[in-house]
């Protein structure tokens, strides 16, 4: 497929492209020939541009360059020809049924399911659960993990004070999880 990239202007008020030039993990992927996908659910992007709490939504899909699909941006993936590797969210189902998920995956939630305010967390853990147990039906299975993240840190997730070593102390704490036939504890 083909996909011509606009940027709206709300998003780039200087009118200039962004210049990601440096080496990505993408570039990687490909110069190793280690298949990838970006997975983009359609909808709005799940933050503010401006760091605020609420804004306007932003347009986010395969095709529409953001903070939450900057790939298009990057050289090497224009050069690499891989712009077709940011595709439809829906494209995961249905790869994962047919057992030809790509070795390696992202997937972009929208504001609707990405667990950030205004957004119900529930809808954020039922989406979640929807793309883990398609990866677990898939013949894929046997040979994956998943690194689940979350970009967030306190509220639900920290329950207690981080240990303080120094001025700087550990930091925040991410949570993450993994989730494989690997992972045995």
């Amino acid at each position: 497929p083909k996909f011509v990239y606009t940027i709206p202007e709300h998003q780039n008020p200087t009118g200039r492209v962004p210049i990601y030039a440096w080496t990505d993990l993408t570039y990687l992927l490909h110069k190793h020939h280690v298949s990838w996908r970006y997975f983009v659910v359609k909808g709005a992007q799940p933050d503010c541009d401006d760091g605020g709490m609420v804004c306007k939504p932003r347009k986010q899909n395969a095709g529409t360059p953001g903070i939450w699909n900057p790939l298009p941006w990057f050289d090497t993936v224009k050069a690499d020809h891989e712009l077709r590797n940011i595709v439809p969210m829906r494209q995961l189902f249905g790869l994962a049924r047919q057992g030809r998920l790509p070795a390696v995956s992202w997937v972009v939630p929208s504001n609707r399911v990405s667990e950030h305010p205004p957004s119900l967390v529930t809808a954020g853990q039922s989406f979640v659960t929807s793309v883990v147990n398609a990866v677990m039906r898939s013949p894929d299975w046997a040979s994956t993990a998943i690194f689940l993240t979350w970009d967030d840190w306190g509220g639900f997730y920290d329950h207690v004070v981080p240990p303080r070593v120094d001025a700087n102390g550990y930091g925040i704490r991410v949570p993450g999880l993994v989730i494989s036939p690997y992972a045995r504890r």
